[in-house]
């Protein structure tokens, strides 16, 4: 299921709302978009990992991400309050810096990753849906964009895609839009 749904993506392009190409196109967007993060889903999953640092840390790298909220996290065996808990999209700490993550203690997190639905996405990460939702969409399986189009006696006009190099390629606009969500590269 996708988490745009096609209504809000033929109302940015201005197409019908019923249009067959619509759910493929969303779909494709969605998936460039979750492997640039470097994420295997967008869709809203409860994940648990257990953790066991080599040397002492302040905050833990999940597997899993965007991380959009915490469930629960014990150490050793002993919960940590949720409250003292903080998170970004790739990690998780406690919010008292002087306690950190130790040496050969065992955690276990539950956390949650991703969004329930559209009314839950970000705005940058809706944006960067449809704006790649709309580039699939005009995209025919070359890669080339349609520029001009006919209605009586049909005819179209196809160019290279402006902004992208081939249909798995996410353009600048759209990169530059998920940045903040994408997993730390090393």
């Amino acid at each position: 299921m996708s988490l745009v749904q096609p209504a809000t993506l033929a109302a940015r392009i201005g197409v019908s709302a019923t249009d067959a190409k619509l759910p493929g196109a969303i779909a494709m967007a969605e998936a460039m978009i979750s492997a640039y993060l470097g994420s295997d889903q967008l869709d809203q999953a409860t994940r648990t990992e257990r953790f066991r640092p080599v040397r002492d840390r302040d905050m833990l790298e999940t597997k899993y991400g965007p991380v959009t909220g915490l469930t629960s996290l014990t150490i050793d065996g002993t919960a940590v309050d949720v409250a003292d808990l903080t998170f970004d999209f790739w990690s998780i700490g406690i919010a008292d810096l002087s306690m950190k993550f130790a040496q050969g203690k065992s955690s276990v997190a539950v956390y949650v990753t991703g969004w329930a639905n559209e009314a839950a996405l970000p705005v940058p990460i809706r944006e960067a849906i449809l704006i790649s939702g709309g580039q699939a969409f005009t995209l025919d399986p070359t890669g080339r964009q349609k520029v001009s189009e006919s209605i009586g006696d049909w005819s179209a006009s196809w160019a290279a895609n402006p902004d992208a190099s081939s249909v798995g390629a996410l353009s600048t606009s759209v990169t530059s839009l998920l940045s903040r969500y994408r997993r730390p590269q090393l």
